[in-house]
C-alpha cells in the first residue's frame, strides 16, 4: 500500500563485518612502536650532541615537556615535527625508525 506524502520505507541491511577485525590494534601498536623507537632516537641523538632537553626546546621551539613526551614515547607526532627534530638532531627520519622491526609492514 502506497501513503502519498510518506517517503517510502527503505529496508536496512546489516553492517558486514570488517574482513580485518585486528587492523585498527594493530595500527595502534605500529603507532607506539614508531612513537617509542623515535623517541629513543631522538633521546640518544640529543645526549649524544651534549644537549639538556632545555636545550632542544630552545632549537627547536618545542616545549621541554613536550621533548620529555617524545623521548618517552608518549605524544604522537606529525611527519613536520619529526622531521625537524632529525634535522636538528643531525640525523634522518628513516634512520632514526630504522629499528622498526616491523618496517617491512609499512
Amino acid at each position: 500500500m502506497k501513503v502519498f506524502g510518506m517517503p517510502p520505507i527503505r529496508e536496512t541491511r546489516p553492517v558486514a563485518k570488517r574482513p580485518y577485525p585486528d587492523i585498527q590494534q594493530e595500527d595502534k601498536e605500529l603507532s607506539a612502536e614508531l612513537q617509542s623507537i623515535f623517541g629513543e632516537s631522538v633521546r640518544s641523538q640529543r645526549v649524544k650532541v651534549g644537549w639538556t632537553q632545555g636545550e632542544l626546546s630552545k632549537r627547536s621551539g618545542i616545549a621541554q615537556e613536550e621533548i620529555s613526551r617524545i623521548e618517552n614515547g608518549q605524544i604522537n607526532l606529525t611527519i613536520r615535527t619529526m622531521s625537524r627534530l632529525a634535522k636538528i638532531l643531525d640525523g634522518d627520519v628513516a634512520k632514526m625508525l630504522g629499528k622498526l622491526s616491523g618496517a617491512s609492514k609499512i
